[in-house]
């Protein structure tokens, strides 16, 4: 009688095993990268979200500063302007030359300043704060309008002559964690008499 001994039963069982392991790893590494494209779609949705928050917040400002401008009759403005040119005509006497003069250092900060009503963003839970500035450009001063005289644009004036005053309203809105803002400009033009 002839016996034959065989070792495949164990050889099996370890390449079971093996090929078991395999799968599992597989499994693992692709659930670990389905959880990190998850995780990273998350955090992308929410900074888009949060990027919303702070644009919807600054354009809100902005729109409130600008109808709250037309509502002020104009007096901010004309102080601004004064404020501007006299800062500018301060570093003339300071000896500054004319290329390095530094033009809208003077500002208004629209709500602060003047104690207007904000808009109201509370829903907007991305958002820390928002400010809004307002500059006169003293450099880009336009030329004086050509249009012909209006009382009223040209009161207090003899000379019935017009100018275009520039101004630059900026909103900034800074999201909670400080990651994300959003600058927005409009630029305005107030008519008003020639300064004489």
């Amino acid at each position: 009688m002839h016996i034959h001994w065989t070792t495949q039963a164990p050889r099996q069982r370890g390449s079971t095993l093996l090929v078991s392991l395999g799968v599992l790893t597989a499994i693992t590494i692709g659930a670990t990268v389905a959880m990190q494209q998850s995780t990273t779609q998350v955090r992308m949705v929410t900074s888009m979200n949060v990027e919303k928050q702070t644009f919807a917040a600054s354009y809100s400002h902005l729109s409130r500063a600008v109808k709250n401008l037309g509502n002020s009759g104009g007096t901010l403005l004309t102080d601004l302007i004064t404020r501007q040119n006299a800062n500018i005509e301060a570093q003339i006497n300071d000896g500054v030359e004319e290329s390095d003069l530094q033009y809208n250092s003077e500002y208004i900060n629209a709500y602060s300043d003047f104690g207007w009503q904000t808009p109201d963003v509370d829903l907007l839970t991305g958002v820390a704060a928002t400010t809004v500035l307002i500059t006169y450009p003293s450099d880009q001063i336009a030329q004086t309008d050509t249009s012909t005289p209006n009382l009223k644009n040209t009161e207090g004036s003899s000379g019935s002559a017009s100018s275009a005053y520039p101004f630059v309203l900026t909103a900034t809105t800074a999201s909670s964690s400080g990651n994300i803002s959003s600058t927005q400009q409009v630029g305005i033009k107030r008519i008003g008499a020639s300064a004489q």
